[in-house]
């Protein structure tokens, strides 16, 4: 089941076309690539990176850690580094968000990036918490999740039905305070409704 989301399929949602770096619905990763750029990140930790995204940074310039559970996935993340020749600047890894601790060493990382991953895991306080020890002093923890159920996927468990509201993502960054530099909505262009949170902790000593 793990599997379910890198299958080809008949449509542009399954099929080649989400697998394509240069595809537009990959909006979301030219907004962490800009938030990474201000951050002057360089070395990333992408944590449930699915098969796209560490390709796509990479080929903006950012060496990539890319973190997942499933092993399809990571066979994805190589093949499409290699495909776009940036297999230098992606190393792929399997594994839990709730365990980073056993992989990484902590502040190993200038940003870590958690792209629509802490809707799909019981909780997600402690993988933020996991992803927070990752990051340097001075660096950035990236977080984008989906506004309600805004976009239906069968393995969002949580918070409420799968699905984040303005309440949840205040307790979810409440133990941050004085480091969340920005919590905003954003949308895919401007006369979209709004799909996803955006949230940028600056971590500070």
């Amino acid at each position: 089941r793990r599997d379910w989301a890198y299958s080809f399929g008949p449509n542009e949602w399954e099929g080649p076309a989400r697998f394509d770096p240069n595809w537009a619905r990959h909006w979301r990763a030219q907004v962490l690539i800009d938030e990474l750029r201000k951050a002057g990140a360089k070395r990333i930790l992408d944590v449930g990176a699915g098969p796209v995204y560490p390709t796509i940074l990479a080929l903006a310039g950012f060496q990539v850690d890319a973190l997942d559970i499933s092993e399809e996935c990571l066979r994805q993340i190589r093949a499409l580094a290699e495909k776009h020749q940036v297999a230098d600047l992606v190393c792929s890894h399997q594994g839990m968000i709730e365990k980073l601790d056993e992989r990484f060493a902590p502040e190993s990382f200038d940003a870590v990036v958690l792209g629509e991953i802490l809707e799909h895991i019981p909780d997600p306080a402690l993988g933020l918490r996991q992803a927070y020890q990752m990051c340097k002093l001075g660096g950035v923890i990236l977080i984008t999740t989906p506004v309600g159920n805004h976009h239906y996927d069968p393995m969002h468990i949580g918070p409420k039905d799968g699905g984040w509201d303005d309440a949840s993502m205040k307790q979810l960054l409440a133990p941050y305070e004085g480091q969340v530099a920005q919590l905003e909505k954003i949308a895919e262009t401007e006369s979209d409704e709004p799909s996803c949170y955006l949230a940028v902790i600056k971590k500070k000593a």
